[in-house]
C-alpha cells in the first residue's frame, strides 16, 4: 500500500485515548474474536481485512478524533503480514476506501451511542460506510425502551439514492440479511450467527476443522462397524457350518451303531 510523502500525524496516534475501551466484559470480547475468525474465513483468499479497533480517520484535521469500531470489513486490506500498514490507523482515502461494514457489540457503557442517530451511525455515515450493525451479547438485553423491542440486533443500508441509512427489516425468522457479507445475521443465545442464503450455517476455522474431524470420526465408527459386521457375520457361517457337520457326524453315527453301513446309502 502506498503512503503519501507527506501524511498528516493525528494527535490521537501519538496520544492515550481511551474511546469505548472502558468497561467491555468477557461476552463483548468472545463476541469479537467469534465474529472476527467467522469473517475471516468468510473472506478467506479475498483481498478483505477484517480489523479490529483501528482508528479511521478521514480528515485533514491533525485534532480530528478517529472513529473506531468492534469490527470493520475493508476492501483491498490484505492478511496481516501481507500489508506495509502496521499499525493501527486507517486514513480512508488514503489507505484505501471506508470499510464496507462496521459491527459494534454493545457493551453498558457503549450501547446508547451504538445505536442513536447522532451517536455512532451518523459518524459511520460520514465516514461512508455501506452497512453497519449493532449486537448486544446480553441474554437479558442491555438496550432499553423502544430499542428493547428489536431482539439484541438492528442494521441500517447505506441508500445511494438518497445518500442516507435504510434500517434494514428483519424476516419472519428474525433474521436480518447482509448484502455486503452474503449472509443472514441470526441471534443465538450469546452469539452472532452467520448463514449462507439457503440456511447453511457459516463456520469459523476452528469450527471446520472440529466438523472435519467429527466427520472423519463417525466415518471411522461406520467403517468400524461394518468390519465387525462382517466379521460377525463369517463366524455366524463358520459356527453353522460346524453345527451342520457335527449332525451330520452324529447322523452317521446312528447309521452304524444301527448296523447299517452309510457308505451303501450314497
Amino acid at each position: 500500500m502506498t503512503i503519501k510523502p507527506n501524511r498528516i500525524e493525528h494527535y490521537y496516534e501519538t496520544h492515550e485515548w481511551e474511546g469505548d475501551e472502558v468497561g467491555r466484559g468477557y461476552l463483548h470480547f468472545s463476541s469479537v474474536i467469534y465474529l472476527a475468525a467467522l469473517l475471516e474465513l468468510l473472506f478467506y483468499g479475498q483481498a478483505v481485512g477484517v480489523v479490529n479497533d483501528f482508528y479511521f480517520f478521514h480528515t485533514d484535521d491533525p485534532n480530528e478524533i478517529p472513529v473506531s469500531s468492534d469490527l470493520a470489513v475493508i476492501d483491498g486490506l490484505g492478511p496481516v503480514g501481507e500489508d506495509d500498514k502496521n499499525d493501527i490507523s486507517y486514513y480512508i482515502g488514503e489507505d484505501g476506501p471506508p470499510p464496507r461494514v462496521m459491527i459494534e457489540i454493545s457493551s453498558e457503557r457503549t450501547w446508547l451511542d451504538d445505536l442513536n442517530s447522532k451517536g455512532k451511525r451518523s459518524r459511520y455515515f460520514a465516514l461512508g460506510i455501506l452497512e453497519y450493525f449493532v449486537f448486544d451479547p446480553q441474554q437479558t438485553t442491555l438496550w432499553r425502551d423502544s430499542w428493547a423491542n428489536y431482539n439484541r440486533l438492528v442494521g441500517w443500508r447505506r441508500n445511494p439514492i438518497t445518500k442516507g441509512y435504510d434500517e434494514l427489516v428483519k424476516d419472519e425468522a428474525g433474521r436480518l440479511w447482509s448484502e455486503e457479507l452474503q449472509s443472514w445475521l441470526v441471534v443465538e443465545g450469546r452469539y452472532l450467527r452467520l448463514y449462507t442464503r439457503d440456511g447453511q450455517l457459516r463456520l469459523t476455522e476452528a469450527e471446520a476443522e472440529r466438523q472435519q474431524r467429527n466427520l472423519e470420526r463417525a466415518r471411522a465408527r461406520v467403517a468400524l462397524q461394518e468390519v465387525l459386521a462382517e466379521r460377525q457375520q463369517r463366524e455366524l457361517e463358520r459356527a453353522r457350518a460346524d453345527a451342520a457337520e457335527q449332525r451330520l457326524a452324529k447322523l452317521l453315527e446312528r447309521l452304524r451303531q444301527s448296523g447299517q453301513n452309510p457308505d451303501d446309502l450314497i
